[in-house]
Formats: C-alpha cells, structure tokens, sequence
C-alpha cells in the first residue's frame, strides 16, 4: 500500500492506495515508484504528498477503485447555478491534479462527464472561475481549456450574468466588471468571428456536443479506437 497526504498545511488528510493500481493510472508514481529514484529501490515510510486539497485527492482514490465520480450533485432539472459552480469547479481541480500525474484516462473521463453535464443541466455553462484555474495552472493549450472555448464559441450568448453578493442579493454586472479572463474572452471573440464568417448563416455544427474524441488528444486513429472500445466497455 502507498499512503498519499493532500496539500493543507494544517490537517491534510491521507488515503492509502494499492501501489499496483497508483502505478497503473498514474505514470509519474510509476516512474517515482519504479524507476531510478530512491522511492523505487526503498518503500517511502512518509505519505507521499500530493498537489491538489483533501477533496480533489478523495475524488482521484474514488475514481482510481469506482472509475467514477462521486460529486454530490442537485437533480438535472433543479436551476441550481451554485452546485453547477461546484462542480464545475471540481472537476476543473480534478483535471488539473489528473495533468500533474500525467493521467490521460482521467483526463479524458473528465472531458466526457463536462459533456455529459453541459447536456443535462439546462445548459449552465462552465463558470469563469474553472476556466481562470486552468489559466493559472498554464494549461492553456490543454484538452479541457480548448472544450471551454469551444463551448463559450458554440453557446455562449455574450450575457454577463449578475455578481453575488455577500447578503444573499445580487448586483447587477457593468460592463467595467467583466469578470472573464482576459485571454479567454479575447479566444471566444476571434473564434466567434471565424465561426460566423465559416457558416454565413448557416447552422452550427457543434463541436462540443457532438465530437466527444475532439478534446481527448489521441495520438493516432488507432489510439482513438482502441480508447472507444475501451470507454464503451468500462
């Protein structure tokens, strides 16, 4: 067994994971744990730490023994704009623990449920936070950062929604406070020009909803297959 400890300082929390596994799913534990470093050659007798809080690591050993994940999540038809945030949020932190490990099969699962949820709540977009994450983790040029673009490009309707306020109200947006990040705004506008010059009119096909392979950066075709019939019988 391998003991894994989140990031807080204070209080962190350890989960304990079969090595076999870890080293499976997770290709930097592989490396650190059957390598060249000393790790490999000596069982580590302190938890190893890893970079993500308590709950993004509860998630990643949840789905390393389910395959799924277990985010406590409202019913698809309840307009419930801050369990979307959370979730989104979520599994924004997943992927971003999911690239530290050079983890592709969650990479990519994680893609998918962004689909799968996109369908299924109403259309509540990703929040701008999760998207400002992956900004700040440089993960600009990642499959999940290139899903949100294509996402605000195909069905964002240029809506600043209104702020929250500490009181339970809330205060209407200007156009001084666009809490979009800046790179990401100026990303949706040229790719909504090219969009409109492409179609002229006509419908959108859309990318987002309709390719789910788009995003998950297979190396060749044959990689791509091999991970569909993988996905559909997992």
């Amino acid at each position: 067994m391998i003991s894994l400890k989140s990031k807080e300082k204070r209080a962190p929390k350890i989960f304990h994971v079969h090595r076999a596994l870890l080293c499976f799913y997770s290709p930097y534990h592989d490396r650190l744990l059957n390598g060249s470093f000393l790790e490999a050659t000596s069982p580590p007798t302190e938890p190893l730490l890893i970079e993500a809080d308590a709950n993004v690591l509860k998630l990643f050993v949840s789905w390393l023994y389910t395959g799924e994940f277990h985010m406590i999540r409202q019913h698809l038809f309840q307009d419930d704009d801050d369990d979307d945030d959370k979730w989104y949020i979520g599994i924004t932190k997943l992927y971003i623990l999911a690239d530290w490990l050079n983890c592709t099969a969650l990479e990519r699962l994680i893609v998918t449920a962004q689909q799968d949820r996109l369908m299924g709540s109403r259309w509540n977009l990703p929040t701008w936070r999760s998207i400002d994450l992956l900004s700040h983790s440089s993960l600009e040029s990642s499959g999940l950062y290139q899903y949100y673009l294509t996402v605000y490009d195909q069905h964002w309707d240029g809506h600043v929604g209104d702020q929250p306020h500490p009181d339970g109200q809330s205060i209407p947006a200007t156009l001084s406070e666009d809490p979009m990040p800046p790179h990401f705004a100026y990303r949706v506008l040229l790719m909504k020009l090219r969009t409109a010059q492409n179609n002229k009119g006509e419908e959108k096909d859309c990318q987002c909803c309709r390719d789910r392979c788009k995003f998950h950066r297979h190396g060749s075709e044959e990689e791509r297959k091999a991970s569909k019939i993988a996905f559909k019988s997992f």
